[in-house]
């Protein structure tokens, strides 16, 4: 994600103890080929997360024909490969809970046996479980309450109380859907896994733009370790790691270039094209550049001409300090407003590129020269914007011929 997000404790607890249940009647199912209720309750009656509940749960789950009939066909496998799928399943769910790095191993429909496709699609169905509502009983907690999708929302909203746009494009104000960051096609034992699950925007989540795509899939062919890739909730935010490098073409107005960079002293190449593989950003950015570009110039009409209303004309260290303090608000707005991450590496490009060989320049400054500088004069009605060193002060010229003298020398 561009920002960082923190996963809500409530969400944590709630989730952890659906995985647990999840891998455990996996292991169940594995253990045998006859499913009975009593052997079930048995089965959870042995580990103390279930310990008081196992009735219940066994209940639920023979109550819905739909959930035990995948079950029952998973059992039918080979107990052998039963056990060593649903081991690495469980390995690889609960170190992605405490330890995320090294491998996991994706779910191949196409190839797998018609057990393990029971197996999955029972995993997967917790998902819509959820959707619907997981029992009180479900959970570990003493007066724990029924938990769905939107609860998982609301605290991720409150938790993240300060993120007012989606994480991952930092553009549309409204998360109404979950993301698995891991796709459940692939990773079925991740389906309702705390670390994998994230509210987004539509457009993000849709089949255009992430869908089912593997961010552990280079698209070299080789695969990514969990370590090599961005893990929500787990890592900083990708924006206080990279920069956004522009490629300013035609003038301060067009980008031909944008692209995430890691910060010097970071190594994150793997990391940054896993993201912008799965959300496409910062290629959706370019393709909109145009609104960018107007809210961008429009706050920076705005800044110039506010500051004009204080004095009766602007030079160019007035002209830098109103761009820098442009610059540290959008910083601060980060996460507040749509596209305040790429609106900031533009402006600190454009200060950077467009401003700084003004303040520089061993001449008098010809804002025809200076595009940007251009504009602005024109939005503040100035016909030039001076440079204090250059403005003819007959009374400060000896002086500034003795500055001239050091600096020569020196």
């Amino acid at each position: 994600m561009i920002y960082q997000v923190e996963l809500p404790e409530l969400t944590l607890k709630r989730l952890t103890d659906v995985v647990y249940l999840q891998m455990r009647l996996l292991r169940y199912a594995a253990s045998t080929e006859t499913l009975s209720r009593q052997t079930c309750e048995r089965y959870l009656q042995g580990y103390k997360r279930f310990r008081g509940r196992h009735k219940q749960i066994a209940d639920w789950l023979w109550r819905g024909s739909k959930r035990r009939e995948r079950l029952e066909d998973f059992a039918q496998g080979s107990r052998p490969e039963k056990l060593e799928w649903s081991r690495c399943l469980f390995r690889e769910a609960l170190a992605f809970l405490t330890n995320p790095v090294g491998s996991l191993t994706p779910y191949r429909q196409e190839a797998a046996p018609a057990w393990q496709k029971a197996g999955a699609e029972f995993l997967r169905k917790f998902y819509e479980y959820l959707g619907r509502g997981l029992p009180d009983y479900f959970f570990s907690e003493r007066g724990a309450t029924q938990f769905n999708k939107n609860n998982l929302k609301s605290n991720f909203f409150t938790t993240n109380s300060q993120l007012e746009v989606c994480p991952a494009c930092d553009f549309s104000a409204t998360r109404s859907q979950v993301d698995h960051y891991l796709p459940i096609s692939l990773y079925p034992h991740l389906s309702c896994h705390p670390f994998n699950l994230i509210p987004i925007c539509s457009e993000c989540n849709s089949l255009m733009v992430k869908g089912d795509h593997d961010v552990l899939q280079r698209n070299s062919g080789n695969r990514r370790k969990l370590e090599d890739i961005f893990l929500i909730y787990k890592n900083y935010g990708l924006g206080d790691l990279t920069y956004l490098k522009l490629e300013l073409e035609k003038g301060y107005r067009s980008i031909s270039v944008m692209e995430l960079k890691p910060r010097k002293g970071q190594n994150l190449r793997d990391c940054i094209d896993a993201y912008c593989d799965a959300y496409q950003i910062p290629d959706r950015w370019l393709e909109i550049v145009k609104t960018i570009e107007n809210q961008l110039f429009s706050q920076i009409k705005q800044f110039m001409k506010a500051a004009k209303r204080q004095r009766e004309s602007l030079n160019i260290f007035d002209v830098d300090r109103e761009l820098t303090e442009l610059l540290q608000s959008l910083y601060e707005n980060q996460g507040k407003i749509p596209f305040a991450f790429p609106m900031s590496w533009w402006l600190a490009t454009l200060i950077e590129r467009e401003l700084k060989p003004a303040i520089s320049s061993s001449q008098p400054i010809e804002v025809k020269n200076f595009p940007l500088l251009e504009e602005i004069a024109n939005w503040i009605h100035q016909d030039n914007i001076p440079h204090p060193a250059y403005i003819k002060e007959p009374h400060l010229e000896q002086a500034r011929n003795l500055r001239n003298i050091v600096a020569e020398e020196g």
